[in-house]
């Protein structure tokens, strides 16, 4: 009697035994098998706009309601307000270049106004004389924003990808080598480079801000 027991308790161990691995080996499985996450995008990347805006300097500009920092930037359709802050070695050199081609690099800013409907705004880092004394003027601009595809707009005006970042969307015109980047980034945060332009549309009254794309990748990921 005893032996039978010690025979049948052998039996269930074994049995346990070969249960246990199997489940062991199923979950190792289903581990190795599974696909990998993809890794996170760093939380502490912000929406930014920064711009390189070569073009003519308007210094001494007065407003109705004093709403105005007092010096612009002009380039084709494009006219930005700039602002010094307490910077008082900018704003001499500013005073100093009025109504010449000056380069201006800092953060973009658009502000609702009061007399005015918006006010678009450069928080200014850097002002600095072109090396070629002809440089055009242009708007270069450097952005972290997220990325929407398949736009569609009114007569079919529309790039088809827009990029939106702090209050600030724009039409993105890809190039040919951006499609895969875009399909990654479709809804997701990305960095976008490129040339500024502005445009009146046809079918509607308004403007159209495109960004013709030198350069789209995805952020840095969190380590």
């Amino acid at each position: 009697m005893i032996f039978t027991t010690l025979q049948t308790n052998e039996v269930i161990m074994d049995a346990f035994k070969n249960i246990t691995c199997a489940l062991l080996l199923a979950i190792s499985f289903v581990v190795c098998a599974s696909p990998k996450l993809a890794p996170a995008q760093d939380k502490r990347i912000r929406p930014v706009i920064l711009v390189t805006f070569t073009g003519r300097l308007n210094h001494g500009v007065l407003a109705v309601g004093g709403e105005t920092t007092g010096t612009e930037i002009s380039a084709d359709k494009i006219t930005w307000e700039l602002d010094f802050r307490s910077n008082k070695k900018v704003r001499a050199l500013a005073n100093q270049w009025n109504r010449q081609t000056v380069i201006a690099t800092g953060k973009l800013e658009r502000r609702k106004g009061l007399e005015v409907s918006e006010r678009w705004i450069v928080l200014v880092d850097k002002l600095e004389k072109p090396k070629k004394p002809k440089a055009p003027h242009t708007v270069h601009v450097d952005v972290i924003g997220k990325f929407r595809t398949g736009i569609f707009a009114v007569g079919g005006e529309t790039t088809g990808t827009e990029i939106l970042s702090t209050n600030i969307k724009w039409e993105v015109k890809p190039g040919k080598d951006h499609g895969n980047a875009l399909r990654i980034l479709n809804g997701k945060l990305g960095r976008l480079q490129g040339t500024l332009t502005r445009k009146k549309a046809v079918e509607l009254d308004r403007d159209r801000w495109i960004v013709e794309a030198k350069k789209i990748f995805p952020l840095p990921t969190r380590r």
